[in-house]
């Protein structure tokens, strides 16, 4: 069995995520990255739980707002995702925010609301742009997109 070494740090946000880790020391330049955003320390607890992360980034001035928080919702309401996966919601122009999207790669002059998914990997498992569809990021996700076995006809009885 292996132990945490002692000393050990552990650093947590408010809302109980865990951002960073340091055993033995602490150097001056590790503190730049203890302190995440609102958004990141959302994704970090979700991702800690497991869960599948379905960030809808979007504010007043983006446009198909309603279908892509619509098509996160219909996500986590999927029977494959209901009990893990969770909907974070970023602004794209708040600065706070602005390190942890470019590290998403989300483009933050795009006009359109955008919808990333992070697996509890930590991994960016697909992205969506302007008005998309549940079934279609459903069909993403369970690797069915494009394949042409959307219908199910290419199953083991079909």
């Amino acid at each position: 069995m292996e132990r945490a070494p002692i000393p050990l740090t552990i650093v947590l946000a408010p809302n109980g995520a865990v951002t960073a880790g340091f055993a033995q020391t602490i150097k001056k330049t590790d503190f730049s990255s203890v302190f995440v955003s609102k958004g990141k320390a959302e994704v970090l607890k979700t991702l800690q739980y497991q869960k599948m992360a379905v960030i809808c980034v979007q504010n007043a001035k983006t446009k198909h707002n309603k279908e892509s928080l619509a098509a996160a919702q219909g996500v986590t309401a999927d029977p494959q995702f209901s009990g893990a996966s969770r909907i974070v919601r970023i602004d794209p122009k708040d600065p706070a925010e602005s390190s942890f999207l470019h590290a998403l790669k989300v483009n933050t002059a795009f006009h359109e609301a955008q919808v990333v998914i992070i697996a509890p990997s930590g991994s960016v498992v697909a992205r969506f742009s302007g008005a998309v569809s549940a079934d279609k990021v459903v069909a993403k996700l369970t690797g069915y997109e494009g394949s042409g076995c959307a219908s199910g006809c290419c199953g083991p009885v079909g």
